[in-house]
């Protein structure tokens, strides 16, 4: 369904983005929009796929995971 046709659904506690919104990104460019110095921002709104769900928010937090697994000097 489109929910942009839908004329009483105007909305809700998740995020709403068309597709192709976060994965036009290359993928350095979309962990660099979620990240400042050390801080990384994971969640249902970062994740490309499932946003406003619980699995989205175990996707990012997977991903920033890695990430942050990464950077480490160990």
């Amino acid at each position: 369904m489109d929910w942009t046709l839908a004329p009483y659904a105007t909305g809700g506690y998740g995020s709403f983005n068309p597709p192709g919104v976060l994965t036009s990104f290359e993928e350095d460019e979309r962990d660099e929009m979620f990240k400042v110095d050390k801080l990384y921002f994971a969640g249902d709104a970062t994740s490309e796929i499932w946003q406003g769900y619980m699995e989205g928010a175990l996707l990012s937090g997977r991903r920033v995971t890695s990430r942050i697994v990464s950077s480490l000097d160990v």
